[in-house]
């Protein structure tokens, strides 16, 4: 069984990193609502890639570093510098497989689904103010890729990459 930090007394300072993944969350909820898109009941967050087994909206802690977003790291970097975050926000929905008699799914199924793709990808890559402000404002690293469908889901994924305030 996974120990709650709640059982220790951890220093907020501690939790910078923590405290970022629900806020993504939260900015993602508030942006597809503002649209009236709706997004699949299951929604959290975590560290590492999360399986794509079923409808949800995951964010992701992948990566911390020294340096700003986009620093290629070439040379020595002083402990003081900013540090960085990289997240990434999955959106995966269903999508047609083949039929029990073996049919493939049909054009029009297949232009279906990839329409929630299409504007999941868009709000996501058109509200990256909203990222941006939510922590430091100093600037952001962004893209969006649309995974191959398999098993029957498939997933928009933003990476971002944010400022540790």
């Amino acid at each position: 069984m996974v120990k709650s930090l709640d059982s220790y007394q951890i220093s907020e300072d501690s939790k910078n990193i923590l405290n970022m993944a629900p806020q993504l969350l939260e900015a993602v909820v508030g942006i597809f609502a503002q649209a009236n898109v709706p997004l699949p009941q299951r929604q959290y967050w975590m560290t590492g890639r999360p399986a794509e087994d079923c409808e949800q909206v995951v964010v992701s802690l992948l990566q911390v570093y020294l340096g700003t977003p986009g620093d290629q790291a070439t040379t020595p970097r002083q402990c003081s510098d900013p540090r960085s975050a990289v997240y990434n926000i999955s959106i995966t929905r269903e999508v047609p497989v083949s039929q029990q008699n073996g049919n493939p799914p049909t054009p029009a199924s297949l232009q279906a689904a990839s329409e929630w793709a299409a504007v999941d990808a868009w709000l996501l890559i058109d509200n990256l103010k909203s990222f941006d402000s939510a922590f430091s404002g100093k600037g952001i690293i962004a893209t969006v890729l649309v995974d191959d469908p398999q098993g029957g889901v498939q997933s928009t994924n933003l990476n971002l990459t944010v400022v540790i305030p």
